[in-house]
């Protein structure tokens, strides 16, 4: 009989996410992605080729969080910038790692239009995100 995984493409990504958005995106190595979910870095290496294939998903997971962030944010008025505008300056103000990954640090380095990552994007929808 096969034996159960115990840490799934699921707890790696969002551990990795968390580190991101707890310490930066200079955080996420395969060594604190290990750390935190409480295994060794072998199980990271065995759903991704490699660490820019999990920054690739973890970017991607920040742009949800950024868009469900702005859904959520009240609209205000009539004018439609005025909204965006001010969801990105509260953005920055209460999720400053996330904001600094997404719109200063890396904006547009990662390709996800990359096969695999889209692969895992679409299996962690399709598992309940």
């Amino acid at each position: 009989m096969a034996r159960k995984e115990s840490i799934t493409i699921r707890d790696i990504l969002d551990t990795a996410f968390e580190l991101a958005r707890e310490a930066g995106a200079g955080s996420v190595t395969a060594r604190n992605v290990a750390a935190k979910a409480g295994c060794s870095t072998q199980p990271i290496f065995r759903v991704f080729r490699n660490m820019e294939d999990l920054c690739q998903a973890v970017y991607g997971k920040a742009i949800r969080f950024f868009e469900e962030y702005y859904e959520n944010y009240p609209q205000s008025g009539t004018t439609p910038f005025l909204s965006i505008g001010m969801a990105y300056i509260s953005f920055a103000r209460e999720e400053k790692n996330l904001f600094k990954f997404l719109f200063v640090e890396k904006a547009g380095d990662y390709d996800l239009s990359d096969i695999q990552t889209k692969e895992l994007l679409e299996q962690e929808y399709a598992n309940g995100q």
